[in-house]
């Protein structure tokens, strides 16, 4: 027997052992996964979605107590297998309301109690864990909340709906208004509903962007800067940055120097639990691009298509950051082709490049000069940074070279006396020659581009001449020559790129003007006839200039002829010359001829048939000859045919010669002219003697020279002798022709060109000499020279000389065509007149002095301060063309092309800088109108937007100095900050501010004043944050104004908004939440119990505005309305927020639960007629007929007596006796129970209820059972 109680009793202690055991299990303690925003929260990850998603899957499955899955389960085995299927681990696989409750609570994880009316909590999230309790605080129930006031749970028994299965249900439906005991639920939070996200900020090729600006718009509107650090990087949770879930707006605000603006509005979703490092969004920014354009055109300004041009880095160009090489110095970027607008781009990196040009179109002439282009950043919005570049381009021009010769085939080689000056040509447009653009038109075709001669080497040169076809046309032989007739093609074509000119040579010849000389030799008495002709005579024809220069013997032997039997004896064609015809061989019997001279003038083809030989005849009688007196200019040979001239005719003896006519003596001879005909018949500029001569001597005195000639520096003489130099008249009489040469009188024009200012003479200044009004020939009255016409063009020497020789009388006008580059074209026209004012006077000289300007214009710029004048140093300025600068020396070359930057000196760009004293001294200017503006302030200063006009043109006078001079002044940023009062927008005193640049280094601090407060100097186009440090009291501190200076000039004006605090305080009726009249209230403050504010409630919150920021205050109820409870002192501490502070106070009316229940099982005992009496006055408050619900009696007033009576019981039931009470001041709900005797009534229970204490205690009860059992078997 006592084994047996023995091992009983070990068993129950085991059993005992094994229970407290597993307690300690269940109530062990876990340590909490994550902290985050004040809330304490039990995993780290949120699987909310995955927990409901499974829950969701056991909808229906029927209620079982103690189950716990898969195919049933209570209401905490349901929740433990949903967690344990996603993955999810408590302190237990398997858990009860008991224990759940425990272990959290034990954990601190943070919970929200809610009344079970609350439909609707608005802390509560989905995936929480709900637990349901009654009134003694005991978890009945639990589920999963869903949101939007649903929960999914198991429940055996619901007021409404599902029953005994899994199920979703309004949370509110396990409340006292549905019948149910459940009085309150708790949700514990179990996933976190926060997270964070990273903003990583890079350029396109990777690297960090630090200090780049974000505008962050959070889901409720609200907004925040954020800066990324030196990582490029603003991460949340480094800054401690708590985000609520959803999606959020962000914006780039700025960026760093060298970058643009990317303030594309993006989005980023912030997921609860996942941590920011997880969470990275990447915003790459990009560097400015820049592009460069070439401009090719002509020196007409027409654009020029197809040429090339190659761009290379003219230093190494990398990105902003130094990463990434584009490309090395000198490499080559590009190659660009100008398309028909004469344009070529390409896009690429800032930094500095350099343009060559490489190839040409042809026609022109490449462009040598290196252009140097540069990109620079200009701002974050400016994405394309653009630098155009117009190249021009001259045009070829040509050479055109002929080269005449003597075609001497036809006269065995021999020239004569032929010459090769004076031979007169026209070059001719063979097409229509224009410029290779084809806008302008030089010549259309058949015209004429000008005449020249060939000088004494047979040379011609047109030069200057645009590229095209021509052709030469001799239009004038010089009297020895023949004309050649051929045309000369010429083709003047482009000879490549690197050629200036391209040079045409081209040859021609002309035969020389010749004949042939027929010699008949005879015998003549000189009285009785003719012999006949002697044979085997021999002639030997020399040219005479060879024989007087060289000597008989030495000069060349042109032809050698001897006579037939007819005494005929005929020249190979002889060209052009005098001949001296010597007879070398004669008959024995007979005496040699004396020499005599013939000449060759004319071709042989300009005489009649039976005249084109010249025949001679050559005997030994006594001549007589007719005499032809021709008047000639003697420079060119050409008959005088405008004027007469007279003469006399002195013989041997010195007579004059007198022929008497028709019984008219005639001593005077003159000639026929267009002025005055003497003979009928006779020609122009000569006079034929009646009668003839016989041989002999002669002398001619001019009596009457031509107008406009000089007279006769000698009488000329002639003989009639045996010479056979004669022609003979249309009677075949022989005719002496005698050249009677008078000189015409010429001017020399002498030019001097001088530098005005140093004395020096000019090279290479080209003038040109016109007609003033029209030059006359004297010779035959033509015009040589049109008014207007050139008559000379010409370049000066070394000694800046011109000589004009052979000027006709006449009056002429100088003009300069072409000066020097740099100077100016003299406007001056000088009158040039040659008049003839004797007849003995060859040359008249006339010089003429002129001097050039080389002008050159000047800027001189002083920058100061606006304010305290101080000289400003390092100011950038850049000088453009206002209009396009033209060369003043008559080229018309265009120098700079309007906007075209202007650079002298080691300037780029055209810009400038001012020095240490402000200055910028521009010279050496081409004269012209310019503009120049200012492009680089300094930092903290206005960028001066003015144009400043610069007109340094030329005023037509000779002062060598145009100047500009101009005192400018900056204006220092200004920046107003103002500091008011959100309500009335007054100036707000006491605030202590401080201003930050971007950097968060601190530029200034003050405290505002009357008047807003002035900074000067800050940067254009910097971020700069103004913070307040310390509101004014009854002020809330203002958020942080962030402002950039803008280039506008006009102050910034900068407004920071204090708002006043404000608290609204509302009395309400805690279960209704309405509010509630009647309250005397107080507002105190807590330190020193000051009474700040009494009054007595209304319908409306009651406002005080002005407590201080940081202050604790307590709301503190004297009086509650009559039937309520008094709450408790409300502390409230006032916010730096700005926003309206608003405080409730709930004052919960009395309340009093009468419960009538059978005396022995506590059930509801319906039918019982109760009534409650006022202590003190006796009058009854309120009657009643008691239902299975408790009766509830509310506004009863605290502090006062009152008393329960039974008026009647329910039929078996006898009367319970009165309950006296008082309504206490605790704002506990008064429960009064009063007993009758009836069978009780079973709670409803709708879940896993089992209790763990009650538990124990009967544990506990049973082992002692045991002991004392054992003990008592023991004494037995």
């Amino acid at each position: 027997m006592k084994d047996k109680i023995k091992k009983a009793i070990h068993k129950v202690l085991m059993t005992i052992a094994t229970i407290f055991i597993t307690l300690s299990t269940v109530f062990s303690s876990m340590p909490l996964q994550v902290q985050a925003a004040g809330e304490n929260i039990y995993f780290e990850v949120n699987k909310a979605d995955e927990v409901l998603k499974e829950a969701q899957r056991h909808l229906g499955k029927p209620y079982v107590w103690g189950a716990a899955g898969p195919n049933s389960f209570d209401c905490s085995g349901f929740v433990s297998y949903v967690f344990k299927q996603v993955g999810l681990k408590f302190n237990a696989d398997r858990f009860t309301t008991y224990s759940i409750d425990s272990y959290l609570e034990g954990l601190g994880v943070t919970s929200y109690t809610y009344s079970t009316e609350e439909a609707n909590p608005k802390n509560v999230k989905a995936g929480d864990i709900i637990l349901f309790y009654d009134n003694t605080g005991d978890a009945l129930h639990m589920g999963i909340y869903m949101g939007n006031g649903k929960i999914i749970h198991c429940a055996a028994e619901m007021p409404s709906g599902p029953q005994q299965q899994v199920m979703i249900s309004d949370i509110d439906l396990l409340s006292t208004k549905h019948g149910s005991s459940i009085i309150t639920y708790k949700a514990y939070r179990i996933f976190p509903d926060e997270g964070g996200v990273r903003l990583k900020k890079t350029d396109e090729f990777g690297n960090a962007l630090a200090g780049v600006k974000f505008k962050i718009t959070m889901p409720n509107g609200s907004t925040k800067t954020v800066t990324t650090n030196s990582n490029g990087i603003w991460d949340s949770d480094d800054e401690g940055v708590n985000l609520d879930t959803g999606t959020y707006k962000y914006q780039e605000v700025s960026t760093v120097e060298g970058y643009l603006l990317d303030n594309t509005v993006r989005s980023f979703t912030v997921k609860a639990g996942v941590k920011a490092s997880e969470n990275v969004v990447v915003v790459t920014n990009n560097e400015p691009t820049g592009e460069i354009e070439v401009i090719k055109t002509n020196t007409n300004g027409d654009r020029v298509s197809n040429t090339v041009f190659k761009v290379y880095a003219d230093k190494t160009i990398t990105n902003r950051a130094g990463s990434k090489v584009f490309y090395t110095k000198d490499q080559l970027v590009a190659t660009l082709t100008t398309s028909a607008n004469g344009k070529a781009s390409v896009k690429v990196p800032l930094g500095r490049y350099r343009i060559v040009e490489s190839q040409v179109t042809n026609g022109y002439i490449l462009n040598t000069k290196e252009h140097i282009v540069t990109l620079d950043y200009k701002n974050q919005t400016t994405s394309l940074i653009t630098s155009s570049t117009t190249i021009e381009n001259k045009e070829q021009k040509g050479k055109v070279v002929l080269k005449k010769s003597i075609d001497t085939t036809e006269t065995d080689g021999k020239y004569g006396d032929a010459y090769l000056q004076d031979n007169q040509y026209a070059l001719i447009a063979k097409e229509k020659i224009t410029n290779a653009a084809g806008t302008i038109k030089y010549y259309e075709k058949d015209q004429i581009i000008s005449y020249k001669k060939t000088d004494s080497n047979g040379m011609i040169t047109w030069d200057d001449l645009p590229l095209g076809k021509y052709y030469i046309e001799e239009v004038d032989n010089n009297g020895s020559l023949q004309i050649n007739s051929a045309k000369i093609d010429v083709s003047v074509d482009y000879a490549g790129q690197t050629v200036e000119k391209t040079v045409v040579n081209k040859t021609t010849a002309d035969k020389p003007n010749m004949q042939k000389i027929q010699i008949f030799k005879s015998g003549i008495d000189g009285s009785s006839g003719v012999y006949d002709g002697l044979e085997d005579v021999e002639f030997t024809l020399k040219l005479k200039s060879d024989v007087n220069k060289s000597g008989w013997d030495k000069a060349v032997t042109y032809d050698v002829i001897t006579t037939d039997k007819k005494g005929i004896a005929t020249t190979k064609y002889l060209p052009y010359g005098v001949y001296l015809v010597k007879e070398t061989k004669s008959p024995a019997d007979r005496i040699p001829a004396p020499d005599f001279t013939i000449s060759i003038s004319k071709n042989y083809t300009s005489y009649k048939k039976d005249e084109q030989i010249k025949k001679i005849n050559v005997n030994n009688a006594p001549l007589s000859a007719q005499v032809r007196i021709v008047k000639e200019d003697y420079d060119t040979g050409k008959a005088v045919t405008l004027n007469s001239a007279s003469f006399k005719i002195k013989d041997e003896d010195g007579n004059y010669v007198v022929q008497k006519v028709g019984g008219v003596k005639i001593d005077t001879f003159t000639t026929n002219s267009k002025n005055q005909v003497v003979s009928i018949f006779g020609k122009q500029g000569e006079v034929v003697l009646p009668l003839k001569l016989q041989s002999g001597s002669y002398t001619i005195d001019e009596i009457k020279t031509p107008e406009g000639f000089l007279e006769l520096e000698k009488p000329v003489t002639f003989k009639i002798e045996n010479i056979r130099d004669m022609d003979q008249d249309e009677d075949q009489e022989p005719i002496i022709t005698v050249k009677v040469k008078n000189r015409l009188p010429k001017g020399i024009l002498t030019i001097k060109k001088v530098d005005q200012t140093t004395k020096l003479p000019m090279e290479n200044v080209e003038y040109c000499l016109t007609a003033k009004k029209d030059i006359i020939n004297m010779i035959d009255g033509s015009k040589l020279y049109k008014a207007g016409e050139t008559v000379y063009e010409g370049k000066t020497n070394a000694k800046g000389i011109i000589t004009i020789k052979d000027i006709n009388m006449g009056e002429y006008e100088l003009r300069e065509k072409l000066t020097l580059e740099g100077y100016v074209l003299s406007e001056e026209v000088h009158d040039v007149v040659f008049t003839k004012k004797d007849n003995t006077t060859k040359v008249y000289e006339i010089g003429v002095n002129v001097t050039n300007i080389a002008p050159k214009g000047e800027i001189h710029l002083v920058k100061k301060d606006k304010d305290t004048k101080e000289f400003l140093s390092g100011v950038i300025y850049q000088l453009t063309a206002k209009e396009d600068i033209v060369s003043l020396d008559g080229r018309n070359t265009v120098l700079y092309k309007a906007g075209e930057p202007v650079s002298v000196d080691i300037s780029e760009d055209g810009r400038y800088m001012t020095d240490e004293t402000g200055e910028i001294n521009i010279a050496n200017l081409p004269l012209g109108k310019y503009e120049l503006k200012e492009v680089q302030a300094l930092e903290g200063y206005y960028l001066d937007t003015t144009v400043y006009d610069i007109d340094l043109s030329y005023d037509h006078s000779d002062k060598t100095l145009y100047t500009r001079s101009l005192e400018v002044t900056n204006k220092k940023t200004t920046t107003e900050i103002s500091k008011v009062d959100a309500t009335d927008e007054k100036e707000l005193e006491g605030a202590e501010l401080s201003l930050f640049d971007k950097d968060d280094n601190l530029i200034e601090s003050w405290t505002s004043g009357k008047e807003p407060h002035i900074i000067k100097g800050l940067l254009i186009g910097m971020e700069y944050r103004l913070h307040e440090d310390l509101a004014p009291l009854g002020y809330a501190t203002a958020s942080d104004v962030t402002f950039t200076i803008d280039e506008s000039g006009e102050a910034t004006k900068v407004e920071m908004k204090d708002e006043i605090t404000k608290t609204e305080i509302l009395k309400v009726d805690a279960d209704t939440k309405e509010p509630l009249a009647g309250a005397q209230l107080q507002v105190l403050e807590k330190e020193s119990k000051n009474i700040i504010d009494e009054w007595t409630s209304s319908e409306e919150a009651h406002k005080i505005t002005g407590l201080h920021v940081g202050k604790t205050y307590v709301l503190h109820e004297v009086n509650a309305p009559a039937g309520y409870h008094k709450a408790e002192d409300v502390e409230f501490t006032i916010a730096d927020s700005g926003e309206i502070l608003k405080v409730e106070m709930s004052d919960r009316i009395t309340t009093i639960i009468v419960e009538k229940q059978d005396a022995e099982n506590g059930e509801a005992l319906q039918g019982a007629v109760l009534t409650i009496v006022d202590k003190e006055t006796g009058k009854t408050v309120e009657t009643w007929k008691s239902t299975k619900e408790p009766h509830e009696i509310k506004g009863l007033e605290v502090g006062k007596s009152y008393i329960l009576k039974e008026i009647s019981a329910p039929s078996h039931y006898e009367k319970a006796g009165d309950i006296e009470f008082k309504v206490e001041e605790d704002m506990q709900v008064q429960h009064l129970v009063m007993k009758d005797k009836r069978t009780p009534i079973t709670v409803v229970q709708t879940g896993d209820e089992t209790k763990v204490m009650p538990l124990l205690a009967i544990v506990l009860g049973a082992g002692i059972a045991v002991l004392v059992l054992y003990r008592k078997s023991k004494k037995q």
